[in-house]
């Protein structure tokens, strides 16, 4: 099954999730914290299932640098592109052998990222900086989960909406309805 946070399978012996992150990004949406971050490694990462999210033995990793000024979307699609090379490598051991797929050597680390943490980033204090409001446009504008980008003004809140072909064709709609 694939989504924007990877996807799964069975083998005979085990479940395996593909994780559209390298190990040192487990959690919520790795590819918008990679971006706030400024990483310039990323990957992806295979591994076995068990209870706690994206925390089983590790089975596989790809590994890519993150060219200068990558958008998310660029980098989602580098992921993903990294996520189906790893499950083609993968997928003989997957469908021919009734055993588990090797354990790399390899642990999770860093931060796990969840939908709390995205959701805070996401209210966007009113005395932001320019700069760090750019990175936050940057990594979770494009983000389909929630309300997105926000702020609260008077008790009202206001949702951030890119400048785009939509917000520049209601003034030709006013016109039209005159």
């Amino acid at each position: 099954m694939w989504c924007r946070n990877g996807f799964s399978t069975r083998s005979a012996s085990a479940a395996y999730n593909f994780h559209p992150g390298p190990p040192h990004y487990p959690g919520w949406l790795p590819g918008s914290f990679a971006v706030y971050d400024g990483a310039r490694d990323f990957g992806v990462t295979a591994h076995a299932m068990i209870e706690q999210v994206d925390a089983g033995p590790i089975v596989g990793v790809e590994l890519f640098a993150v060219p200068p000024s990558t958008s998310l979307r660029s980098l989602d699609e580098l992921a993903f592109v990294q996520l189906a090379r790893l499950f083609w490598r993968l997928a003989p051991a997957l469908a021919a052998s009734p055993e588990p797929l090797p354990v790399l050597p390899l642990q999770w680390r860093g931060r796990r990222t969840t939908r709390r943490m995205l959701a805070s980033l996401c209210d966007i204090p009113t005395g932001i900086s320019k700069e760090e409001l750019e990175r936050r446009i940057d990594a979770f504008s494009a983000v389909d989960v929630g309300t997105g980008l926000t702020v609260t003004l008077h008790g009202r809140k206001f949702r951030y909406i890119e400048a785009d072909a939509e917000c520049e064709a209601a003034p030709a709609l006013e016109r039209n309805r005159a």
